[in-house]
């Protein structure tokens, strides 16, 4: 009983330090979408003020501009899940 109460607490803390990895990358692809996003969102505006587009063209970067607030809205979702999930599982970690 002794060693499957050892193994256990070991796969546990093997777990914690996954999730802790997890949230690492997480935090590293939100700062990217982020960027990115900033990024896009520069060039547009670029675009509608050097080049001055017709309505067509507008139409266009207007979408794009949508687009981009909307996954980068889905992006800061997903970081908001996974720093849940990881305080979750802190939450019930085992005392030792």
């Amino acid at each position: 009983m002794g060693e499957a109460t050892i193994a256990l607490l070991a796969k546990q803390r093997a777990q914690l330090r996954e999730a802790t990895r997890i949230h690492e990358r997480a935090s590293e692809l939100e700062a990217k979408t982020d960027h990115q996003m900033r990024t896009i969102h520069d060039e547009c505006l670029s675009l509608i003020t050097l080049q001055a587009p017709v309505a067509r063209d507008c139409g266009l970067i207007t979408g794009i501009l949508d687009a981009i607030v909307d996954l980068e809205l889905i992006g800061d979702y997903a970081y908001e899940i996974v720093t849940i999930s990881v305080s979750i599982k802190q939450r019930h970690r085992p005392r030792c």
